[in-house]
């Protein structure tokens, strides 16, 4: 563990929480002490006021360097290791050229000295190798098991399971290997590439059916197309069949035939960005199809999204086309639990800081007042300079986009982006109550069946809001749930929150509450957000998450080897031990909500005493109410007082910020 330092201090949780000390400290240096017994702490009431400290997602600092430049037999060599891989290409990998063209243009290449190690068995996996020259042994528990050629990679299965290497390996000979980290080697092969999203974009804006889409709408539905590959002959769309796919032609040729009669040839080419669609009246109704659409070409490839899709992605497309021509907008309006916008649009010119609300990874969360209005926000902002060297644009980009396609009483408000030189800003609702983890601790509240019942109905209704709009959280935990002044719940922190229309593979999170298809990598949807649904309810019973351990790795074996070495379940209570039970099943599907229904989760008897109507409409009477003076109040939020230390940041050109107002 960490140094402690001059002002830390020890030993709260234990004058609290009446917990057994959790950790050694011993003295490195002559040191000066204060301290205070457990009678004095209370009657100074300074559990108000202790910071219990935060839980980190876990997201690893892990070294990358800039791609080096490459020969073209070089990239040959790499493309070739990529494809004959076991794990990525070959018969049973699933690599696209597209993907192993991108990481070959991000690997770097590095010098190994003769007998130097490159991986250790048990370590984690960081990184992924393709020898170039010299030669490596593989070796398990010390056994040398083969010898690695040039041509060769290696690195590669431990870093799509998150599991530890089962081998070591080290040069034999001074060696070259060209290398790529874990978080580059995932976005790319799970992830639509961000210069994918804007060609896709591009394809979208020829489809004229989708012109009432608005922008973020088009970026949403871009990241849910998925790429195919067709061989000649094979028939995409038979005519006279029921579709209900859309298709884009990005590359190759196919012919369009009516009663057996060609009627067109397409031809599409990634280097000419030419593109044709066909199919998009599937969207709108399961209308036979008019033509046969056939391969001409050795090969064709599309991009493919289906109406059930898109409809839980953006809602019925006739619909939104029909708002469109009626001038209506889209948006709910004078929703129960949303704060209005004192004026149609905010300027960040008429804001005036307040006070610290929180320090986060990329910047400062500052309460802010609006000059000619008494309203307050909350002012996150983001040091464009870390999200960039930290290689995180995408957690503020991800938080953008998924709150302003949101408006929900149970989750926080976004109201207005805003950007300069070196800052991205996003301007949000000011929930005044402090947070739940904050909150549980100053008032001794875990184990009170009766807040717990309230707050995780709350993060029931929040979660089920963003599922149905094809949004997935990552992030349940009491760090993340705010308290407004009437003591509702508002879930928060939507950096790691994707739009997925079938899994996701980026590991993301608190290690506490990784569901164990995240600890796999095997890839994980909406029954993710459910796990830590469970995983929520039981720390809020029992004081402590289900899995805790000061060890990651330990943690995640917990995690796979289930409820079984969870201490304190049959102490929480029947009802509620069994919740978590229905929640914290192993296989995603198992999982209440995803067996059996949103309904039947209500219905669980843990909820007995909870009016699920009366909550809807915020009528439902909050077990907790904190003490809120006015809107400018900061008493109930204890920010820490290291502020990240921002990056410089130089424009890089790629406009990957132009979503921010400025």
């Amino acid at each position: 563990m960490r140094p402690s330092q001059a002002g830390d201090y020890f030993g709260e949780r234990s004058v609290v929480f009446d917990e057994v000390r959790g950790a050694t400290i011993v003295a490195a240096t002559a040191v000066c002490l204060l301290s205070l017994n457990r009678e004095k702490f209370a009657e100074l009431r300074l559990e108000d006021y202790v910071k219990f400290a935060d839980r980190k997602t876990g997201v690893a600092t892990i070294e990358a360097k800039p791609p080096s430049e490459k020969t073209e037999s070089e990239r040959q060599l790499m493309l070739s290791a990529l494809q004959e891989s076991s794990t990525l290409g070959g018969k049973s990998g699933s690599l696209l050229e597209s993907q192993a063209e991108a990481l070959v243009d991000l690997m770097w290449k590095q010098t190994v000295e003769a007998r130097q190690a490159v991986i250790t068995q048990g370590n984690m996996a960081d990184y992924f190798y393709i020898i170039q020259a010299g030669s490596f042994a593989l070796q398990e528990g010390g056994i040398p098991k083969e010898v690695l050629k040039p041509g060769d990679c290696f690195g590669e299965l431990p870093l799509l399971q998150l599991r530890p290497h089962q081998h070591s390996v080290a040069a034999k000979e001074r060696s070259t290997v060209w290398v790529i980290d874990r978080w580059q080697f995932k976005n790319i092969l799970f992830k639509v590439p961000e210069h994918k999203v804007f060609e896709y974009i591009g394809y979208l804006d020829r489809v004229q059916i989708l012109d009432a889409l608005s922008l973020d709408e088009k970026t949403f539905t871009a990241q849910a197309l998925t790429e195919m590959t067709f061989e000649e002959g094979d028939v995409i769309l038979k005519q006279g069949e029921t579709g209900d796919t859309f298709y884009i032609l990005f590359d190759g040729e196919v012919t369009v035939l009516i009663n057996g009669n060609q009627v067109a040839r397409l031809q599409a080419s990634t280097e000419e960005l030419t593109a044709h669609h066909f199919g998009e009246k599937a969207l709108l109704s399961s209308q036979p199809r008019a033509a046969t659409v056939q391969v001409t070409s050795p090969q064709a490839k599309v991009l493919a999204l289906d109406r059930i899709a898109f409809n839980q992605l953006l809602g019925s497309l006739e619909e939104i086309i029909q708002a469109q021509e009626d001038g209506r907008t889209r948006a709910t309006k004078n929703l129960k639990g949303v704060t209005a916008k004192p004026f149609q649009k905010i300027f960040r010119k008429d804001l005036v800081g307040v006070g610290l609300l929180g320090v986060g990874q990329f910047g400062a969360v500052e309460l802010v007042a609006h000059k000619y209005a008494e309203e307050t926000f909350a002012m996150k902002s983001c040091s464009k300079g870390l999200l960039v060297k930290t290689k995180k644009k995408d957690v503020v980009l991800n938080e953008k986009m998924a709150l302003s396609y949101v408006l929900s009483p149970f989750i926080i408000q976004l109201f207005e982006t805003y950007s300069d030189d070196q800052t991205l800003y996003l301007l949000l609702e000011a929930a005044l109550g402090g947070d739940l983890h904050g909150l549980f601790c100053r008032k001794k509240l875990y184990g009170s069946e009766r807040h717990v019942v309230f707050y995780t109905a709350g993060a029931t209704l929040a979660l089920d809001y963003l599922h149905k709009r094809r949004i997935i959280h990552r992030d349940l935990r009491p760090e993340n749930i705010l308290i407004t002044t009437e003591g509702y719940m508002k879930l928060c922190d939507f950096g790691l929150a994707k739009f997925v229309v079938e899994q996701s593979h980026t590991n993301c999170g608190c290690p506490d509450y990784y569901a164990p298809e995240m600890v796999l990598a095997s890839g994980h949807g909406s029954a993710l957000d459910w796990w830590t649904l469970g995983v929520l309810l039981f720390e809020l019973m029992a004081g402590q998450p289900p899995f805790e351990s000061p060890n990651p790795m330990q943690i995640f074996a917990r995690i796979l080897h289930g409820l079984r070495k969870a201490p304190y379940l049959p102490e929480i209570g029947r009802a509620p031990a069994d919740l978590v039970k229905n929640l914290l099943r192993k296989e995603p599907a198992d999982r209440l909500p995803v067996r059996l229904g949103i309904a039947k989760l209500k219905d669980h008897r843990f909820f007995h005493d909870m009016n699920w109507s009366l909550l809807a409409d915020l009528k439902f009477e909050a077990p907790y109410k904190p003490n809120v003076r006015s809107k400018r109040d900061l008493a109930n939020f204890h920010p820490g007082n290291t502020l990240p230390v921002p990056a410089e940041y130089k424009d890089d050109s790629t406009f990957w910020d132009k979503d921010f107002a400025s």
